[in-house]
């Protein structure tokens, strides 16, 4: 027989007890259950730090193939500044 953790949240706010009711009776489901689906589909939406951090080793140093040139923008804003400020 598999032994199935239990949690228990303290403190919990009025307001939000009473929205979990809702939302669990909207749902057909018991405030339990509710809870554990609203926990299971928030914690799946995240990646795992080593996924986090391949993924920005992949992206560190991509470049779009239509990005600008940073120095070019650097320049054009320089110029638009003193174009602005001669006037």
């Amino acid at each position: 027989m598999r032994v199935v953790p239990t949690l228990y949240l303290r403190d919990v706010p009025a307001t939000l007890v009473e929205r979990l009711r809702r939302r669990a009776r909207r749902n057909r489901r018991s405030m339990s259950a509710e809870a554990v689906a609203i926990l299971k589909q928030t914690l799946d939406g995240d990646l795992a730090d080593e996924d986090l951090m391949a993924r920005f080793r992949r992206l560190q140093y991509t470049v779009p193939e239509n990005a600008p040139d940073a120095v070019e923008l650097i320049r054009k804003g320089r110029e638009e500044r003193e174009r602005r400020y001669r006037l």
